[in-house]
This record gives structure tokens, sequence and C-alpha cells, in this order.
């Protein structure tokens, strides 16, 4: 790749034009790109997210691309750095969905020991319907902010040539680099599985520390479910109350146009629900982005770590299993060391001479030793698994601490604020209809 140092990515034959030639932007994109998402501002509200770090990304500008084959939603990636390995001290890029996706299941299968931020759900049948609807776009535009966020701020990760290739790569670069990485996928997704398989033999208990850390991400996967399903409900109501009250203040002025004695006390009283009906719009405006996207993303993170879990799990069910292989070719060595074995029919067949005991103990060092060096390999693995999930999940449990009080404190802030306001409406209402 030209823009990186060392060769990241090496350059391919470019065709960026054909990649751009069946763009076409939908009425609705315009608006999502410009002033809808400058006005949420995700960026700014979010005190993990540090612009002056060396390398910060930020997901935003979806485009509708529609081709004779299908249609799909790309989203501008930015990224900015100063660090020295890149020549450039800013990207920028288009990715679909399914490149976050691709990158998300190659860190996973080449880090199997981390834990691997997690990016939204495909969609279900509902948003299958209205997968290019505006609300749909920009909730996945978020939580792709997000993932790649938490990818750039992580010690060990954000140095991946995969996520390297993801931010800096053209497209025709890109597809280069995925088709080439491809063999070494495969390679290790195989690898992976064969892990998966030998948990069928686990009959052992795990390590209590990561018994533990399952236990209270199941935990807390139902307690961010469950409040995430109360505030849906009461979203929903209060959807349904700001909806009545912005029919109310139109009424009352139209019954104040038939009502000359009335008149100016209802006026009064529509211009205070008329307050009251805007305050509430705003607070349903930010729930969204501001409260049930951001717990929806730690729900996504329930599912990553218990991956992680599994997948160390597999490291220590494959070093246990070398170890046990090991005692039984000891056991097998010590056996044939003191004759154990021998019977009539061997004796005079001449299958167990001292000659071909010899041979048969020469054959059982050998592979004493390699089963060792394997279970040696295999261990270091393993502790290494333990060491890379226990880093992760203490990073991990800081950044959700800080995330959950933040969220849950501007959460509190805004129905104060609204409170405040709806208050402040009726007192002035009040006061003006004591005077009148």
């Amino acid at each position: 790749m030209a823009s990186v140092k060392d060769g990241c990515v090496s350059p391919c034959v470019a065709d960026d034009a054909s990649a751009n030639a069946s763009l076409v932007q939908s009425p609705s994109m315009g608006s999502i790109s410009s002033s809808v998402f400058n006005s949420l501002r995700f960026d700014d509200d979010d005190p993990s997210v540090d612009a002056s770090s060396d390398f910060y990304v930020k997901v935003d500008n979806p485009e509708k691309h529609v081709t004779t084959m299908e249609t799909f939603i790309t989203f501008r990636v930015t990224l900015r750095t100063t660090r020295p390995e890149f020549n450039n001290s800013e990207y920028h890029v288009r990715r679909r969905y399914n490149d976050f996706k691709w990158l998300r299941n190659r860190l996973e299968a080449e880090n199997p020991s981390r834990v691997i931020p997690p990016v939204p759900e495909k969609h279900n049948l509902k948003e299958q319907l209205d997968r290019y609807g505006r609300e749909f776009i920009l909730q996945r535009m978020f939580l792709l902010n997000k993932f790649l966020q938490r990818l750039a701020d992580h010690p060990v990760l954000s140095y991946d040539q995969n996520l390297v290739a993801f931010l800096t790569s053209s497209p025709a670069e890109f597809a280069c680099h995925k088709k080439r990485r491809e063999g070494l996928f495969v390679r290790v997704s195989t690898s992976m599985q064969n892990m998966s398989s030998l948990s069928v033999y686990l009959i052992k208990p795990q390590a209590p520390e990561f018994d533990q850390i399952g236990a209270y991400i199941g935990k807390f996967g139902e307690k961010l479910n469950f409040v995430g399903r109360v505030g849906s409900r009461i979203h929903q109501e209060r959807t349904y109350y700001a909806r009545e009250l912005k029919m109310l203040a139109p009424a009352l002025l139209l019954w104040a146009n038939c009502e000359s004695k009335l008149k100016q006390t209802l006026e009064i009283l529509a211009s205070a629900v008329d307050t009251s009906a805007k305050a509430n719009d705003g607070l349903l405006h930010s729930h969204n982005f501001k409260f049930h996207l951001p717990l929806r993303e730690y729900e996504l993170w329930v599912d990553a770590v218990k991956s992680s879990l599994k997948r160390r799990d597999h490291f220590q069910v494959a070093y246990e299993l070398s170890v046990e292989d090991l005692e039984r070719k000891r056991a097998d060595k010590v056996s044939l060391s003191s004759g154990g074995g021998e019977n009539l029919f061997s004796f005079f067949s001449g299958k167990d001479s001292p000659a071909l005991r010899l041979v048969r103990e020469q054959k059982l060092d050998n592979t004493i030793e390699a089963v060792k060096k394997d279970s040696g390999e295999k261990g270091d693995r393993s502790e290494m698994a333990n060491a890379d999930i226990r880093a992760d999940f203490e990073r991990w449990t800081s950044m959700k601490d800080a995330d959950l009080r933040s969220i849950l404190l501007s959460h509190a802030i805004r129905h104060v604020q609204v409170y405040e306001q709806c208050v402040a409406a009726w007192e002035n209402a009040l006061s003006r209809l004591s005077d009148h």
C-alpha cells in the first residue's frame, strides 16, 4: 500500500473509479450525512474518546449505492494519526457493513485470546424491511463508530495489520488484502474449530477465576437486558404522551377562538402545553443515541466476552489433553522397560526380542519428546490466553464502569432538565393566570 510505510498492504491494480461509478445519493442520505449526524455529536459526549490521541477514528457520512446486483450503504471512515509507521496523518476510505464484519471475524481468528469489540447484528426481519431507512442507518453507524473507536483505543489490536488495511487501503487494495489473508484465515479458523471439538472431552472444572468472570458476565447481561426492556417501554409511553401534548396545544387555541372570555386563559395554557411538548420531544430524540444504543453496545459486549472465555477454555482443554497424553506415553515406557505386556506368543515368535524392544523404546522416546514439546507449546498458549483475557477484561471493566456511570448520570440530568422546563412553564402560566 502506497500510503503506509513498509508495505502493510502492497499496491494492487487500482480500479477506484468503478467503485464510485454506481453511487446513488438518495434524498434521505443527504440529511443523514450532514446536519443530522453533526447534531448527534457522537464523540463530543463520549468521555472515552480522545480526538487528540495518536490514533483517532470516526465513522460518518453514509451513502447509498445501487448496482445491477444489489443495493447497499457505505460509510466514510476517517483515520487521524501521528504514529511514525504511517506516511500520512489523515486517511479517508469508504466501507460497507460486510467490511466491518470481515474485520471483526479476522481479528477474532488471528487474536483468539483477545476480547474483540462487537459489531451490530446484521438486521432482524423488521429491520430488513427498513434497512435503508434513516433511523436504522444512523443506529448502525453509531455502533460501527463505537466498534472502531474501541479498536483504536486497544493497546494491541490498534496495531493489527488487518485494521491498518481496513483504515487506509483503497477499494482495490483492500480487496487484494482480503484475498491474500484468506488462506491464513482458513487455517486459523480450522485450528479453532479443532480446538472447539476438544471441549466435549473436558471433564475437569475450569479455573475458578474465569468461572467467576463468566458468571458475572451472565448476570450483567440479564440486568442490561431488563433495564433496556423497561427503558423501551417507558420511552414508548413517553412517545404517546408527547403525541397527545402536541395535539392538545392546537386544540386549546382553537377553543380560545370560540370563547372570548376564556381566550387569554386558554392561550396561556396552550403555551405551557407547547413548551412541555417541546421539552419532551428533546428527551425522546436523545433516547436512542444517549441511552438505548450505548446500553445495547454493552449487551453485544456480553456476547463478545463470553466468546473469548470459550476460546480460552479451548486452549486449556488442548493443554490438559496433551498433558494426559504425555502421562500415558511415559506410563507405556515404564511398562515396556519393566517387561510389562510380555506373553508366550510374543516370546516364541521373536516379537519381543531385546532388539525389537530397544527399537520400540527409541520410538517411544521420540514420541514422548514430541508430545512433551507440543504440551509445552500448548501450555504457553494457554497461559498467554489467560493473561490476555485478564488484561482485556480488566480494561473492559474499567471502561464499562466509566461509560455506564456517564450514561446513567447524563440520562438523569436530561430528565431533570425536562422536568425543570415543564415546571417553569406551568409556574409561569399560573403566575400569568393569577395576574389575569
